[in-house]
């Protein structure tokens, strides 16, 4: 789950904090008992907040793994966004397994990567 806006911070960086007040997420789906395929998404959202520090996004979604080779995919997420108009928050990376939940947040890290300037003349 993650924020973009226009907080202020290095755009070297992904914070990490509490999703902000306006964010409520949606119900979960339940599972029905026919799902089929490698996950079943519970519930995804995107959020559009206009407020007193412009346009900021919350993104969220919660996926249950239905089969053991999904866990071949591995867990990567990606964002892009424009560092001229604010910075990315991460506000929670969980693993809900049978009674417990993971904090991959406390542990991860990212990486920032930047598109080349001037990429398209290169072509030429």
């Amino acid at each position: 789950m993650l924020a973009h806006g226009a907080a202020h911070a290095s755009v070297d960086q992904i914070l990490r904090g509490p999703a902000p007040s306006w964010v409520v997420p949606s119900e979960l789906m339940p599972i029905p008992k026919d799902a089929s395929g490698l996950v079943f998404v519970r519930h995804q959202d995107i959020l559009v907040h206009l407020g007193e520090h412009g346009q900021e996004q919350y993104l969220g979604y919660r996926i249950k793994i239905l089969h053991s080779k999904a866990l071949q995919l591995g867990y990567s997420s990606s964002v892009a966004w424009n560092p001229a108009a604010g910075t990315v928050t991460v506000h929670a990376i969980r693993i809900y397994r049978d009674n417990g939940t993971i904090d991959v947040l406390r542990d991860a890290s990212f990486e920032i990567l930047r598109r080349e300037g001037q990429l398209e003349a290169a072509r030429r």
